[in-house]
């Protein structure tokens, strides 16, 4: 048996993913009301959404309970304990959230601490409106800067334990369903299937989820002509990524699939092995339509290849055998 697949768990990103993306949540801990005040109506001016803490206790209460927050802004002394280096610490250890301190303190030992804690800015009070606009949108930058290299280690992760589970098998329907399995998790994507080629015919051989019932012929067997999308795929042995299945020019074998299973956005991902095209993974969007960064695609054209090459093996073994 090959080794088994865990999902491991990742960090929570701080309460928020079902607000507008585009209107970014702030919160504000500070514990003299007039400083927070100001600071809100100019973060508002600019366009942020704004919550206010004037107290740790009360700000670790906001992270827990707001639905979304993408930075906090911190004051070093707020009054009492927990002040804002502590109550930072205690949010960190749950919550992955950029926090920016902000203090009239400027001695080198108190600006030392905060970047022991995060190193996302540190700002003196009263530097002005731009200072205070501008470093906040560095931290921002800096933020998805490492939160996308953080996600493409994940995915390289990801690969080098399939190609180990993969490697563990020499049975063909085995690597295909992990295969499927764990390309529709790299893809970011919740459905997915991989069909074989032989002779100018598709075979399913591979889904993910697997239907509850018996599907119909048409999803398990097809001729590769009246699937041009996967053709040309396959000929240009690249993956293609149709974002919105409602605009795009489907035969009518093609828009049967994309309907059968509900798809908005679909990606076609060839399998290749010694630069011969074996079959072609599917994977598509069902809920809405979704992007894919081209950097995910090409991991997932990577992965894609380790699973054919393997898949090759499996089939010379068998051959071999008989």
């Amino acid at each position: 048996m090959p080794p088994s697949l865990t999902v491991e768990e990742k960090p929570v990103p701080g309460p928020n993913s079902s607000l507008n993306p585009q209107t970014k949540v702030i919160l504000i801990v500070e514990d003299e009301a007039i400083i927070a005040l100001a600071e809100k109506k100019i973060l508002e001016k600019a366009g942020y959404t704004i919550h206010t803490a004037c107290n740790g206790e009360r700000a670790v209460e906001l992270t827990e309970s707001l639905e979304r927050i993408d930075l906090i802004l911190m004051d070093i002394d707020l009054g009492h304990e927990p002040d804002g280096t502590e109550t930072a610490e205690r949010i960190l250890t749950r919550y992955e959230i950029p926090i920016m301190f902000l203090s009239s303190h400027t001695e080198a030992d108190i600006v030392e601490r905060t970047e022991g804690i995060t190193s996302y800015g540190y700002i003196v009070k009263h530097s002005g409106d731009t200072v205070l606009l501008a470093s906040i949108r560095m931290a921002f930058r800096l933020y998805e800067a490492r939160r996308s290299i953080k996600e493409h280690m994940g995915m390289q992760d990801l690969i080098l334990r399939v190609s180990k589970c993969l490697a563990a098998t020499s049975d063909l329907q085995t690597i295909l369903q992990i295969a499927s399995d764990n390309l529709a998790k790299l893809s970011g994507l919740n459905s997915g299937a991989i069909y074989t080629l032989d002779n100018a015919v598709l075979t399913l051989r591979a889904t993910t989820p697997p239907f509850t019932e018996p599907p119909p012929e048409k999803f398990l067997r097809a001729r590769i002509q009246d699937h041009p999308h996967i053709n040309n795929a396959l000929q240009r042995r690249e993956a293609v990524y149709i974002p919105d299945t409602g605009s795009e020019a489907f035969t009518e074998e093609e828009q049967a699939i994309a309907e059968g299973r509900q798809l908005k956005s679909i990606l076609y991902v060839p399998l290749l092995s010694q630069g011969k095209s074996i079959g072609v993974f599917i994977t598509g969007a069902t809920s809405r339509k979704t992007s894919i960064k081209k950097t995910t695609i090409l991991l997932c054209e990577t992965l894609a290849n380790i699973a054919a090459l393997a898949a090759a093996n499996a089939l010379n073994q068998s051959n071999s055998t008989e």
